[in-house]
């Protein structure tokens, strides 16, 4: 037999026993991952937290979207309650047995979220793996910090920055000297603006309509206002907003939620201005 086809034969025969090795040889089992919880976002209408020595916060699911309802009542951010929601699809390599709490800081944990109908008890972070102790079902689970961060120390991290909120569509917004009303579809201004387009005066308008401030509070206090905003609604509601402060930085009050909102000075004045140029 030729010297090459003594070599296809070697050549085959080799490659035939290393695919027999490869078939026989040990495989390596898969690690397991301990899902936390079978439930999904959309199942959850309720989300209560509870930390220790710090009053309680719930939220609500409505037909407009997520609400804080206590302490206060207010529209909620939804990219919060979103990071929040998070937790469900959490998952651990490790899944303990819940005994011997207190080794995890889990009898009682800090801090105690109900997602829903599901309970999560937060305790330490090991200091070897980084990973933080969870106590949910009859089992504590391993997983990342970042999960418990997403929970609010105080109730304004959760708040909305929204001026309106997603169903509410002003078509007249009357400020101190000027009254833009949405009319036969068209934006009116009064009193009249020389030289001001349609173009601006939209854009003004949506300012307003999509007005996102820096900062969002608990109006836990009241000062004397004088100056105000009335936006009237497509829905026949008016919201009154107080101007509590037009320098350094606007600052109006939301009454009828108790939220006072912070803008930047530049959307402040835009804001504030008669429709033009600068809209």
């Amino acid at each position: 037999m030729a010297a090459r086809a003594w070599l296809n034969l070697l050549l085959l025969a080799a490659a035939l026993a290393l695919g027999l090795a490869l078939a026989l040889a040990p495989r390596e089992a898969p690690s397991l991952a301990y899902r936390l919880s079978q439930l999904e976002a959309s199942q959850v209408d309720r989300v209560h937290i509870a930390r220790v020595r710090l009053p309680p916060m719930e939220l609500r699911r409505t037909e407009q979207g997520w609400r804080v309802a206590a302490p206060v009542d207010a529209r909620a951010a939804p990219v919060k309650v979103e990071r929040m929601l998070a937790l469900l699809t959490a998952q651990s390599r490790e899944r303990l047995e819940a005994i011997q709490l207190e080794r995890y800081d889990l009898a009682p944990p800090s801090l105690t979220v109900t997602l829903g109908r599901q309970s999560f008890g937060f305790g330490l972070v090991n200091p070897v793996t980084g990973q933080q102790y969870v106590l949910t079902g009859n089992a504590v689970y391993l997983i990342s910090p970042r999960y418990a961060a997403a929970f609010p120390l105080a109730v304004e991290e959760i708040l909305t920055r929204e001026l309106f909120a997603p169903d509410e569509q002003p078509v007249v917004i009357e400020l101190p000297g000027l009254r833009v009303a949405l009319e036969n579809g068209r934006w009116q201004v009064d009193p009249p603006h020389e030289g001001v387009s349609q173009d601006e005066v939209n854009r003004w308008v949506d300012r307003w309509r999509h007005a996102l401030a820096t900062a969002s509070e608990v109006a836990r206090d009241e000062n004397p206002i004088e100056e105000r905003a009335l936006i009237r609604l497509t829905d026949g509601r008016t919201v009154e907003l107080a101007i509590e402060s037009r320098n350094p930085e606007l600052v109006l009050l939301r009454r009828d939620e108790g939220l006072r909102l912070r803008f930047s000075p530049e959307v402040g004045r835009a804001m504030l201005a008669p429709p033009g140029p600068h809209s």
